[in-house]
């Protein structure tokens, strides 16, 4: 606080500098002669000094499998910010011992030879990207751009829809975005939380939509003011409710008079291309 520089520093803990000084006798295979590094907790600078005849050098001067070995390497677009990233799987050799090294890095600069990473997970193999673990969410995130779902028309969205794009963000608190949804063609709906429908409450020129995904009806009505938002003005879960196109008959959500009833809003994606029109050109 006072403007001046300071170094913090942390050793490791006890138990990872008897880990490592173990996996350094087991390495070795000679556990009477590296009676030093069980003894006390030296850290980690002393460990790495005291295993220095052990590191593997590059490139490899010993003769035998990793020399024949022929590097493997797999180009592909990360699923979390979309830069292109480059696997490379390479050998090393100590002695008769021989090891698998496996590198993840940026390669933003290389060619267009990229694959998404949908087609890496189909690739055989037993390394690479796409044997790892991926959140749920970016697996259906992929899985809905790799099915190339076309966009939902403007005819289809109708005057009041339309003019904000078809991607829409969501916040569940009113605050903070924490999901996201798409309209596509034909009613169909791609959404952070898995594939959907959507349609509109009393035709397209209604300024309610209802979207549906894992069985639950929410209606989203547009609203005006500072900026173009929605809130949700019903929420139903079809398997014990019934949908309100079945029992909305009066217009009462469409009129704008009904409450919300939850502090769920969103609003359409920053990066759309699309413009909000002013509010004196729209009925």
């Amino acid at each position: 606080m006072g403007g001046s520089l300071f170094v913090a520093a942390s050793d490791l803990p006890p138990d990872l500098q008897a880990a490592l000084a173990r996996i350094h006798q087991l390495s070795t295979q000679n556990v009477s002669q590296n009676n030093s590094l069980s003894t006390g907790f030296p850290g980690l600078a002393e460990i790495l000094t005291r295993s220095q005849e052990c590191s593997v050098q590059e490139p490899l001067s010993a003769a035998g499998t990793a020399e024949s070995y022929q590097p493997r390497v797999l180009r592909h677009r990360c699923l979390n910010c979309g830069r292109k990233e480059e696997a490379n799987c390479l050998m090393f050799q100590r002695g008769a011992n021989t090891a698998l090294r496996w590198l993840l890095r940026d390669s933003s600069d290389a060619d267009d030879r990229v694959t998404s990473g949908r087609e890496i997970a189909q690739t055989p193999g037993s390394w690479g990207p796409g044997v790892l673990w991926v959140p749920s969410e970016l697996v259906h995130k992929e899985a809905c751009s790799s099915t190339r779902l076309p966009d939902a028309s403007t005819e289809e969205l109708g005057e009041l829809w339309s003019p904000h794009g078809v991607e829409w963000a969501w916040a569940f608190d009113g605050v903070k975005q924490n999901g996201w949804f798409r309209l596509h063609s034909k009613g169909r709906a791609s959404t952070k939380w898995g594939p959907g429908t959507w349609k509109f409450l009393h035709g397209p020129l209604a300024s309610t939509l209802l979207l549906t995904f894992r069985e639950v009806e929410h209606a989203l009505r547009l609203q005006y003011g500072d900026r173009c938002i929605f809130d949700m003005v019903s929420r139903r879960r079809l398997a014990f409710e019934r949908s309100l196109v079945d029992e909305c008959t009066d217009g009462r959500v469409v009129d704008g008079s009904a409450p919300a009833c939850s502090p769920t809003i969103g609003w359409p994606d920053p990066l759309a291309s699309m413009k909000i029109p002013p509010l004196h050109s729209r009925n």
